[in-house]
C-alpha cells in the first residue's frame, strides 16, 4: 500500500514538472513570437520609403523645426541644436540646365549622417556637408537625395536636372 502511494506521489510531482515545462516553453515561443512580430513591424516603419517625385517632403517623421521667412542659417543652427534630421541642397539649383556630363550634388545635413545620391551611399563630413558626382544622360535626369538618422527617419529631396550634352563623334 506505501509503494502504491509513492508511486501515486511520483506520478503526480512527474505530470506536475511535465505541465510545468510545457506551459513554460509555451509561453517562451510566444514571448519569442510577439518579439519577431514586433522587430518586424519596426523593419516594415522604417523600410518604407516614398519613391514618388517631390521636393523636400520627409518620408519618416521628423522632430518639427518652425521655419521663419528668409532664416536659412536660423533654421540650420536650430537644427543642428536639436539634433533634428534635416537636408539642403546647395548645389545644383532643381530644374538647372547643365551641358556637362556630370554635375556634382553638394549639400549639408547632420554631421556623419548616411546620405544616399541614387545609387551612391556617403557619410556626410564631421560639419554635415556632402557631395557627390552623378553622371547626366540627354534630357531629364532624376536625382533623389536622401539623408537618413540613426532611428531610421529619413528626408528626401528630389533634383530634376536637365541635360543637354552634345556627343561629338
Amino acid at each position: 500500500m506505501k509503494k502504491t502511494i509513492i508511486l501515486f506521489i511520483l506520478f503526480i510531482l512527474s505530470l506536475s514538472v511535465a505541465v510545468f515545462l510545457v506551459v513554460q516553453e509555451e509561453q517562451k515561443k510566444s514571448a519569442q513570437t510577439t518579439i519577431l512580430q514586433n522587430q518586424k513591424i519596426q523593419e516594415q516603419a522604417t523600410s518604407k520609403i516614398n519613391t514618388e517625385f517631390f521636393e523636400g517632403k520627409k518620408v519618416t517623421p521628423t522632430p518639427h523645426i518652425t521655419l521663419k521667412p528668409n532664416s536659412a542659417e536660423s533654421t540650420l543652427n536650430t537644427a543642428l541644436t536639436n539634433n533634428a534630421l534635416f537636408l539642403t541642397i546647395s548645389s545644383p539649383q532643381n530644374k538647372q540646365t547643365t551641358k556637362e556630363a556630370s554635375i556634382f550634388i553638394k549639400g549639408k545635413t547632420l554631421p556623419r549622417t548616411p546620405v544616399m545620391v541614387n545609387e551612391f551611399e556617403i557619410v556626410s563630413d564631421s560639419s554635415g556637408n556632402f557631395s557627390q558626382s552623378v553622371s547626366l544622360d540627354e534630357g531629364e535626369n532624376y536625382i533623389s537625395v536622401v539623408a537618413y538618422s540613426p532611428e531610421g527617419d529619413a528626408v528626401e529631396k528630389e533634383l530634376v536636372i536637365m541635360g543637354e550634352i552634345s556627343q561629338e563623334w
